[in-house]
C-alpha cells in the first residue's frame, strides 16, 4: 500500500472512529455525520480524492461496477481507467450543442466490493437465492458515483465559460480505457457511517444548473451557505469561494488542488425536516429531469428486487414519478386483509407477503447483476463499461 492510501486509510479510520466510539468522554455533538454533515461530506470528499500512487484520485483504485458485476469480479490492485457507462437511473441532461450526454462511473471500496460479492449479489441467482434476507452493508463501505464528459464537449458545456486548452486546468480530467479524455462534472458520495447511509453531492463550480430548482446549501465549505436559484435554469452562477474551515482542511490534505473547483451542493441525513416536508437533495447532473423531485435518500430507498432477482422500480419511480419522504412498506409488501365472514367491516387479521427484497440503498446490485440464468448464454450488464 503506497503513503498516500495509508494517509487515506487513516483518515477515513478517524473519522469512524470518531463517530462510532462510546468512551466514556465522548458527547452527542461528537457524531459528525449527523450534527455536522456538511464537514462529514467534505471530509470524505478528500478522503476518496486524495491521490494514489499514479497520482490520480483514491476512488480510481476502487472496483467500479464493471470490475463488480461480472462472473469472476475481481478487485483492482492498482489505478484503473475510466469504466463509464450510461446512466442507469433517470433521463441522461445535454447541455448546449455538444454530442455527448453525460456518462456515469459507480466505484467502491474493498469493504464494500467484499460484501457484494462474499453475498453473490452479483448475479441473478445470487438475488434469487438472497430475496426475503436482511442485507445491511458493513460499517466501512463507501461509494463514489461520478458523471463525465468528453474534454471537447466541456465549452459548450459551461456556457463558453471555458476554452477547450483551459479544461485540463480547471477540471479534473482522466482517461477512459480507449485512451480519450474524460472531465469530472459531478460526483455523488455515500458512507455507512450510519445505518441509513451518508449522502452528499458535488458539482463542479461551473455546472450551469448547479443550484437551480433546489438551490445549494454549505453550512461547513462555503462562505455564503445558502444559494437561492436562478429564476431561468441552465445560466450559471458564481464560482465557490470555501471557508478559512475548508481551506485548513484541503491545505492538510494530499490532492489534486482541481478538487477545489467543485462545490457541495448539500448533505443529507433524514427523508423529511424537523416539521415533517420532505428533504429534496439532487445533482443537476445525476438527476436531470426529476431534480424538484429528488431525494437522495429515497431515491435509493427504493433500490430493491424480486424474487426473480429482478430489479423493483417503487411505485412508478422510472416513470418519472420520483418519491419523496420515508420509505413505504407498500414498496416492499402486499397486505392482505383477512375476515371471519362477509358482515365485518373490520378484518380480524393482516398478512404480509413480501414482494420486493431491500439491497439497502445500492441500486448497482439489481441494476447491474449478471444474468447468469442461461449459463450458456450470459449477456452483458446495463453497467458494462462503454
Amino acid at each position: 500500500m503506497n503513503h498516500s492510501v495509508v494517509r487515506a486509510s487513516i483518515f477515513l479510520g478517524a473519522i469512524g472512529f470518531s463517530l462510532v466510539s462510546f468512551a466514556a468522554e465522548r458527547t452527542p455533538t461528537d457524531n459528525m455525520a449527523l450534527n455536522d454533515p456538511d464537514q462529514l461530506s467534505w471530509r470524505l470528499f478528500l478522503a476518496v480524492s486524495s491521490r494514489s500512487g499514479s497520482s490520480q484520485a483514491l476512488f480510481s483504485t476502487w472496483a467500479s461496477d464493471h470490475d463488480t458485476f461480472q462472473m469472476d469480479p475481481v478487485f483492482p490492485e492498482e489505478t484503473t481507467p475510466l469504466a463509464h457507462h450510461d446512466p442507469v437511473l433517470g433521463p441522461a441532461i445535454q447541455t448546449g450543442d455538444g454530442p455527448s450526454a453525460p456518462t456515469e462511473e459507480v466505484r467502491r471500496n474493498r469493504v464494500a466490493f467484499d460484501y457484494i460479492v462474499e453475498n453473490n449479489l452479483f448475479t441473478v441467482s445470487g438475488l434469487v437465492a438472497a430475496f426475503g434476507r436482511v442485507l445491511t452493508f458493513p460499517a466501512g463501505a463507501i461509494e463514489v458515483k461520478t458523471n463525465w464528459l468528453p474534454i471537447e464537449d466541456i465549452p459548450d458545456f459551461t456556457l463558453n465559460r471555458v476554452t477547450a486548452e483551459e479544461v485540463p486546468t480547471l477540471f479534473y480530467v482522466v482517461p477512459d480505457g480507449s485512451g480519450n479524455l474524460h472531465a469530472l462534472i459531478a460526483m455523488h458520495l455515500i458512507s455507512k457511517i450510519v445505518p441509513s447511509w451518508t449522502w452528499a453531492t458535488f458539482e463542479h463550480e461551473l455546472n450551469p444548473g448547479r443550484c437551480d430548482i433546489i438551490g445549494c446549501a454549505d453550512a461547513f465549505g462555503a462562505v455564503e451557505a445558502r444559494v437561492i436559484p436562478n429564476a431561468e435554469p441552465n445560466q450559471g452562477y458564481q464560482d465557490c469561494r470555501i471557508s478559512d474551515a475548508l481551506s485548513d482542511l484541503f491545505a492538510t490534505a494530499d490532492v489534486d488542488p482541481l478538487f477545489q473547483n467543485y462545490c457541495l451542493k448539500g448533505s443529507q441525513t433524514d427523508f423529511t425536516d424537523n416539521t415533517g416536508l420532505p428533504v429534496r437533495l439532487g445533482n443537476s447532473i445525476t438527476e436531470a429531469g426529476f431534480l424538484d423531485r429528488s431525494s437522495c435518500m429515497t431515491c435509493h430507498g427504493l433500490a430493491s428486487f424480486n424474487e426473480q432477482g429482478l430489479p423493483t422500480t417503487g411505485a412508478g419511480f422510472i416513470a418519472g414519478q420520483a418519491q419523496l419522504g420515508p420509505i413505504q412498506p407498500s414498496w416492499y409488501w402486499s397486505f392482505v386483509p383477512h375476515y371471519a365472514n362477509g358482515e365485518d367491516l373490520a378484518p380480524r387479521s393482516i398478512s404480509a407477503m413480501r414482494i420486493a427484497t431491500s439491497a439497502d440503498f445500492v441500486w448497482s446490485i439489481p441494476f447491474c447483476a449478471v444474468d447468469d440464468t442461461d449459463p450458456d448464454n450470459i449477456p452483458p450488464t446495463r453497467c458494462a463499461s462503454k
